[in-house]
C-alpha cells in the first residue's frame, strides 16, 4: 500500500535533485574540493549525494583545522625551536578551540566528531594533538588519508547533526527518515540505503512545519500508509489533484482492509 502512495506522489513531484541550481552548483565545489585528493565522486542517486556532503563537509573541517595548526605555527615561528613539546601543544590547541567553536560535529561516547568519515583515534588527533600531524608518522593524514575513510562508521549521527542538506525526521540505526526542504522529498533509510522516497509539492516546501513532517516521517518509518494519507490531507504539501488522488486510494484500501 505504502508503494502505491509513492507512486502517486512521485508520479508527479519527483525530479532529479541535481536539477536544483543549488544543489548542482555545490556538487562542482565538493568535487573541487575532492579533486585536490584524488577522489572522484558521481552520485547516482539523492542518498548518494547525501554521503558526498558528509565526505565534503569532513574534509572541510579537516582542513579549517589544519589551517590553524599552521597559522600557529606561522605566527609562532622565530621562537618555536625555544619552546618544548607541551608548551607548542598547549598554544595550538587553544588556537585550534577557537576554530572548532564554529564547526559542525556531534558526541560519541562522550567525545566531539568533527570529521565522521574517520574513526575516534584520528578525531583526537585532530581534536587534541594536532602537532603530531608535524610527525613523519602521521604526516600521511594531509594528503594520503582515503585509507582511513570509513563511511557509515558513526551510523546516523552526521545525518542527525547537519552533516548533509537532510532533516533527520524520525527512526533509528535500522530504518529512518530524512528530509530534504529544498525538494520536499522524505527519504525512507534502511541500513545505509535508501529503499524509499515519497515526494511532495516543492512549491509548498515553505508551508511545511517541521513537527507535522516528523510524524509523517513516523508513519513513514513504521509502514503505517492509512495514517500517513490522513495526515497528510491535513497539510498542505500536495496539490488538490493529488489529495484527491490519495482519499480516494485510503478509502478503498480502509474498506478492503476491513
Amino acid at each position: 500500500m505504502m508503494k502505491k502512495i509513492e507512486h502517486i506522489c512521485n508520479r508527479t513531484y519527483k525530479t532529479k535533485l541535481l536539477k536544483h541550481p543549488y544543489y548542482k552548483e555545490k556538487l562542482v565545489k565538493m568535487r573541487s574540493l575532492l579533486k585536490e585528493y584524488n577522489i572522484k565522486v558521481k552520485p547516482k542517486n539523492d542518498f548518494a549525494y547525501y554521503e558526498v556532503e558528509i565526505l565534503y563537509e569532513s574534509l572541510n573541517n579537516k582542513l579549517k583545522m589544519e589551517h590553524s595548526f599552521f597559522q600557529t605555527y606561522a605566527d609562532m615561528q622565530d621562537y618555536w625551536n625555544d619552546l618544548d613539546y607541551q608548551e607548542r601543544k598547549h598554544q595550538v590547541y587553544a588556537d585550534s578551540k577557537k576554530v572548532r567553536k564554529y564547526l559542525k560535529y556531534f558526541e560519541h561516547n562522550e567525545q566531539p566528531i568533527y570529521m565522521p568519515i574517520f574513526n575516534e583515534e584520528v578525531n583526537r588527533v585532530y581534536r587534541e594533538e594536532i602537532l603530531l600531524l608535524d610527525l613523519k608518522k602521521y604526516s600521511y593524514l594531509f594528503k594520503n588519508f582515503t585509507k582511513e575513510i570509513q563511511y557509515h562508521y558513526y551510523g546516523i549521527l552526521p545525518y542527525q547533526h547537519g552533516f548533509t542538506s537532510t532533516i533527520f525526521l524520525y527512526g533509528d540505526e535500522t530504518c529512518c527518515c530524512l528530509y530534504n526542504a529544498d525538494v520536499n522529498r522524505l527519504y525512507k533509510i534502511k541500513n545505509y540505503e535508501c529503499v524509499a522516497e515519497l515526494s511532495l509539492d516543492p512549491e509548498k516546501s515553505t508551508h511545511i512545519n517541521l513537527g507535522n513532517m516528523i510524524l509523517l516521517g513516523k508513519y513513514y518509518v513504521e509502514n503505517k500508509p492509512i495514517q500517513l494519507i490522513e495526515h497528510l490531507l491535513t497539510l498542505d504539501i500536495v496539490n488538490d489533484k493529488v489529495k484527491r488522488k490519495l482519499e480516494k486510494y485510503g478509502k478503498r484500501s480502509s474498506y478492503l482492509n476491513r
